[in-house]
Formats: structure tokens, sequence, C-alpha cells
């Protein structure tokens, strides 16, 4: 009696990939907020599971597999000739009953700038290819100030960035600056 061998093609799986941890530039370099400094002055969540949804303007931030955040910052023109600094500051563990800083699941953030700023109205569909790539990362969301990137002022430009998760992520916060809590542009120099 003869064999009959049967081979069936079997289709390769390629899982979506992660974004991958990125070094930080220059790496773990804790920063305070102290001297001149400027806050977001648009913080909008947007739905990566919906692409169309429009959440609008809010103080909290949302960064996890199915949300991103986007942020603008008005540089004004006295930077001119300074170094703006992106830094991300991550408050310290408290055991208020309130408390600005919510992560489920640790992770990093990494970060991109925006081609064009974000509005109010900005959804997932609006800023799906706005966004210049990475610019830098925080890898390990312990208490600190850390810097993300580094470049010369763009003096009297508003300036968007865009959070999203590194890793499993899911992180709820309040931005403020007591206790320093979210993303920040310092300027030295």
């Amino acid at each position: 009696m003869a064999s009959l061998s049967i081979t069936v093609p079997v289709p390769t799986v390629i899982p979506s990939e992660l974004p991958k941890p990125i070094e930080i530039s220059p790496p773990n370099i804790l920063i305070d907020l102290s001297g001149l400094y400027e806050i977001p002055h648009l913080l909008v969540p947007i739905d990566l599971s919906n692409a169309g949804n429009i959440i609008g303007n809010r103080y909290v931030a949302q960064i996890s597999s199915t949300h991103s955040t986007l942020f603008n910052f008005d540089i004004p023109t006295e930077y001119q000739g300074k170094t703006c600094n992106l830094v991300f500051h991550v408050p310290p563990e408290s055991q208020e009953w309130w408390h600005p800083w919510h992560l489920t699941t640790p992770g990093g953030i990494i970060f991109s700038k925006l081609k064009v700023p974000a509005t109010a109205i900005s959804s997932s569909d609006s800023v799906s290819s706005s966004s210049s790539g990475p610019i830098g990362a925080v890898n390990s969301l312990e208490s600190g100030g850390y810097l993300v990137n580094s470049a010369p002022c763009e003096a009297g430009k508003k300036l968007g960035y865009r959070a999203d998760a590194l890793g499993a992520t899911d992180l709820q916060y309040f931005q403020m600056t007591s206790p320093v809590a979210g993303l920040f542009m310092t300027v030295s120099g």
C-alpha cells in the first residue's frame, strides 16, 4: 500500500509590532520644573479604536493601546535663540485620596512631533498622517522629570506633539504643576 503525503502550507502570521523602546537622548536625565517653562495650551485625547470619534480638549491625558494624547505648545517670540526641552514629569507616589496619576498597566511613552498642531476637534482620523516620527521616549514611568527631546526654540510658533503608549502602558493623568505631572517645555540658554 502506497502512502500519500500532503504538504499544507502554513500561513506566516506576523504579530502587530509594538513600538520598541527608544533611548532617551541624553539617557535618563532627570529635569526639575524650574525657571522658564511652558504648559500645553491644548491637550486632546484621541480614540484609536474609533478613528472618527472626537473627544475634545481636556485636562486629562489618556495614553494606552486605545488612546493617544495630543499636546500644543505656543512658543513665545522671546525664546528666539534659546533651547526648548520637551520634558515629561511623573509625580511621586501618593496615598492622598485624590491623585492626578492613574497608571493601570506600567510601560512607557513614545513622543512624536506633529507636522500640524492639533485642534480641539482633532481625532485619530485627522492626525493619522500628521506625525513626523518619534522624537524621544520615556521607557519607564518612575517618579521624576525626563528629558524627551531638545531643539532650538521655534519662537512665535505653535507646536504639536503626540504621546503614544510604549508596550502595554495604560495611563490617565491630570496635567498639573503641583504635584508636577505631564508634558512641559522648559527653556534653557
